[in-house]
């Protein structure tokens, strides 16, 4: 068998891997985007303002966005520019405040049985009476 007749598995070249994002426009490492979370509620003021270069999709750029304006909530405008590929877009926001913990006391929790064993509550009972 001749050298030339084998096939490769491999390219001789590398691939630029670009990963889509939900919004239809593509977000690769090393791309500039510039980042801009306005607030509606407050007359349009700027919550923040920051740029990026080492984000591979828009989940993590989302994530960067919810690092900076931690605790703010409400509704929002983010706009995203890829100054590198060339686009951009605006949309609505929605801002959450942080969850607060829930006290363990005000978990219901079912009776413990002289034997240690808890006690099944009523709604589960009758799921097993036949």
């Amino acid at each position: 068998m001749d050298m030339m007749e084998i096939r490769r598995s491999y390219a001789p070249t590398t691939k630029r891997f670009v990963t889509p994002t939900g919004t239809g426009r593509p977000i690769k490492y090393g791309d500039r985007i510039f980042v801009r979370i306005v607030s509606m509620r407050q007359c349009w003021r700027t919550l923040a303002e920051f740029t990026l270069t080492d984000v591979n999709d828009f989940s993590e750029l989302i994530g960067e966005l919810r690092h900076h304006t931690l605790g703010e909530r409400g509704l929002t405008r983010l706009y995203v520019r890829n100054a590198t590929r060339g686009w951009s877009f605006e949309q609505p926001f929605m801002l959450y405040g942080e969850r607060k913990p829930v006290p363990s006391a005000s978990v219901s929790r079912s009776p413990v049985q002289p034997s240690g064993r808890r006690e099944i509550p009523e709604s589960v009972q009758l799921l097993y009476d036949c």
